[in-house]
């Protein structure tokens, strides 16, 4: 669920509040903490600064994510699809907010929403230059495309993201191999089973 990946820091106070509630597994105080107000204030806030705007848009769209996530793990997920969706509305174009959405509805079969939600991550990606984001969600977008047993669109996924993922093993081999070795395989066995995404 991407739990683990935000870094202290990179992150907001409330942010930092809320994971620490769900570290010690007190689910439902950390949703009160992340509670609808607030993250809607987070975001009216970061609009408001003109000074790192775009840091603190991204740490109020991480609380909403940590929210739908939450929800995710109390298995309410018809208010988790709200909040991803909230978070959607509110930065349009934040490739996290999309690439998060696309990643909960693949994983509740629901393809044809997260086929938008996985293309508009990747436009963002493409126009931010975030080769990391478009290797990703080429990755993802390939398995979804299996699923659906559209097998050349999923191949095509996977060969672009092997390369970019190619190119950032050469120079980071200890971040990236697996990733080379995950892709790889996806392609090997594209017509013998159904892929797992990231």
């Amino acid at each position: 669920m991407g739990f683990a990946r935000l870094k202290p820091g990179q992150t907001s106070q409330l942010y930092e509040e809320a994971m620490s509630l769900f570290l010690k597994g007190q689910v439902t105080e950390a949703l009160k903490v992340l509670d609808e107000e607030k993250l809607r204030r987070a975001v009216e806030e970061a609009r408001q600064s003109k000074a790192k705007a775009e840091k603190a848009m991204e740490e109020a769209i991480q609380n909403y994510l940590l929210r739908a996530r939450l929800l995710t793990t109390q298995f309410r997920f018809e208010e988790a699809e709200k909040v991803y969706e909230e978070a959607v509305k509110e930065t349009p174009d934040s490739f996290d907010a999309h690439f998060s959405l696309a990643r909960f509805m693949q994983g509740l079969n629901r393809y044809i929403q997260a086929r938008p939600a996985y293309q508009r991550a990747l436009e963002i990606a493409r126009q931010k230059g975030n080769r990391a984001g478009v290797a990703m969600t080429l990755n993802n977008l390939g398995v979804l495309h299996a699923m659906e047993s559209w097998m050349g669109a999923a191949r095509k996924a996977y060969v672009e993201a092997l390369g970019i993922y190619e190119k950032f093993a050469k120079v980071n081999p200890e971040s990236y191999s697996r990733d080379v070795a995950r892709v790889k395989s996806l392609l090997k066995n594209l017509d013998k089973k159904t892929p797992v995404a990231r």
